[in-house]
Formats: structure tokens, sequence, C-alpha cells
């Protein structure tokens, strides 16, 4: 009786999370926020499921894109209480498992675009994309200076890690610059 009853709520369990994740990925609400880019290659779903200010559930049409991040607000104006202590509210969210959504279209340190999302770290509540490991390890050492490099509009200049190196045609997974 306890074994049919054990499979029974895994199952239902199953249902439950596959119907889910179902619904997540279809999920429209017919609006344009105006700031898609389907040039974008690395897209990462956060796990964001409450205001970072008010504790209560987001509305996925009240948001502000930061640092490569789409954090997301249960109301206008608690974007503008984030704003003023980033970095205090991206800890409350690592403390309780959630990482922002990201949309970042280049690397923090050399402003080249992403291809993929093999290369990142995850920083207090956000998930950072880099282009090779050699970014990764010179972000390190000076964190502040590439996340501010994630909130200007042309970061494609950003970057002296790579000066006199190529990215095109080829794969950094394999190696160390």
């Amino acid at each position: 009786m306890l074994l049919r009853k054990t499979i029974t709520l895994a199952l239902l369990a199953l249902v439950t999370f596959t119907s889910h994740l179902m619904a997540s990925g279809s999920h429209s609400h017919g609006g344009s926020h105006g700031n898609k880019d389907s040039n974008h290659k690395v897209v990462t779903k956060g796990t964001q499921k409450v205001c970072p200010i008010r504790k209560e559930a987001i509305d996925p049409d009240v948001f502000i894109e930061y640092q490569g991040q789409k954090v997301y607000f249960c109301c206008p104006g608690c974007d503008k209480k984030f704003l003023k202590d980033a970095e205090l509210y991206f800890g409350q969210m690592k403390e309780r498992g959630e990482v922002a959504e990201n949309i970042q279209k280049v690397c923090p340190v050399s402003g080249d675009k992403l291809d993929d999302d093999k290369v990142s770290l995850t920083l207090s509540g956000r998930k950072i994309y880099f282009c090779c490991k050699k970014c990764v390890r010179q972000f390190k050492k000076d964190k502040a200076k590439y996340i501010k490099n994630l909130n200007k509009k042309d970061v494609s200049k950003v970057g002296d890690a790579h000066k006199g190196h190529n990215h095109s045609g080829h794969d950094h997974s394999g190696h160390n610059h």
C-alpha cells in the first residue's frame, strides 16, 4: 500500500513538473517591451520568482535591464529602489537561490560577442558569461571594473584582455591564451 501511494505521488509530481515546463516554454503575454534582440545568442532563463524589493510575486511585464540581467519586479517603482543598492538586492536573490535572467550580448572583459553559454560564473544573484576562460580569470582580478562594463551600451570597445588577438574562426574551450 505504501509503495502504491509513493508511486502515485511521484507520478503526480512528474506530471505537474512537466506541465509547468510546457506552460512556461510557451508563455506569451502579447506585449512588446521594445528591447528584444533577435541576434542575441546567449539567453538563460533566470530563477527569479519574487520582487527583490517587496518579496512579492513578480510581474513579467515589469523589469529593468541591468548589468546584462533582466531583473523583474512586482510593480513599477521597485526598480528605483533596486538601483539605489543593486548589490544588496542581488545578494538577497542569491540567498533565496534565485538568479536573474541573463540577456548579455558581449563578454564584459573583451567586448566580443557571445556565441554560446559554455563559459560563465555565478555572482550574487546573476550569471555572467564570457567568451573564454582567460576573460573569467581577468574578470576575477577586478570584478567592479568589469561589472560596470555590463551597463555600457556599446561594450564592443571595452576589452583590453585580447589586444592583438583575433577571436574569429576558433574555439576557446580547448586552450588557454
